[in-house]
């Protein structure tokens, strides 16, 4: 007798967890229309494309110069950031003051 009590009981519960399963899902939300947005027409018109940033820049390669000699600055023979080679003339100095006093 337990045997088919258990038979039937087993495909009992399966139902009723079947049927509970397809309930009305609770309380129906009144339907929402769309939300509002903002529409406006398209323009054509010219874009600058720029931007201003703030920052630092800092070289990949340092040189330290320094003078042979002492004196007046006559001619800078460069532009800031420009390229130099070595050996090349960055600036000439006044000899006037050398030669008096060699002289």
């Amino acid at each position: 007798m337990h045997s088919k009590n258990r038979q039937l009981l087993i495909p009992a519960l399966m139902a009723a967890l079947a049927l509970a399963g397809c309930g009305g899902g609770g309380p129906q939300m009144p339907q929402q229309g769309p939300p509002p947005v903002t529409v406006s027409a398209p323009l054509v018109q010219d874009v600058v494309d720029w931007d201003e940033f703030v920052g630092r820049f800092e070289a990949i390669q340092t040189v330290e110069v320094r003078p042979r000699a002492s004196g007046y600055l006559q001619g800078i023979w460069f532009k800031d950031g420009q390229f130099v080679r070595k050996g090349q003339l960055l600036f000439t100095i006044d000899a006037r003051p050398a030669q008096a006093a060699v002289a």
